[in-house]
């Protein structure tokens, strides 16, 4: 093996490792209720990181993201609006999307209502109603 091909390859193992212990950081401060990292950690399993090992894994990102908005985290709420979208639930995504909406967050409002446009007033009643029933559970 070559100087540089040595080289490479121990500056790529570091930079995994690196990766691997940063992953390992993360999910400790996630499992120790840090709604920041539940966020992030939900985040890395909705794409996945192929320098830390880990694939993409949809029920991990829901566990996640659902613990973060669930503490009120509008980060969260607002991923976990996204994660249900592109899943097509339009009935968990409008209600995550509503929890998480604020005079300051204009964004999440827009989307909001944009899926409200798309929905079927069942769709929309639905919606509604786990609106109030997500914020009795965390509010």
């Amino acid at each position: 093996m070559t100087r540089f091909a040595t080289l490479a390859l121990l500056i790529l193992v570091g930079w995994m490792a690196g990766c691997s212990s940063d992953l390992s950081k993360l999910q400790s401060e996630a499992r120790s209720g840090d709604a920041e990292a539940q966020t992030q950690l939900g985040q890395v399993y909705v794409h996945g990181n192929p320098d830390a090992g880990v694939e993409p894994d949809a029920i991990k990102a829901e566990e996640w993201l659902g613990k973060a908005a669930r503490q009120g985290h509008q980060p969260a709420q607002h991923a976990l609006g996204m994660f249900y979208q592109s899943s097509d639930d339009l009935v968990a995504a409008y209600a995550w999307y509503a929890i998480a909406s604020s005079p300051t967050n204009g964004l999440t409002t827009q989307l909001r209502n944009q899926l409200g446009d798309r929905m079927t007033p069942k769709q929309k009643q639905e919606a509604d109603a786990l609106v109030r029933q997500l914020k009795n559970e965390f509010h």
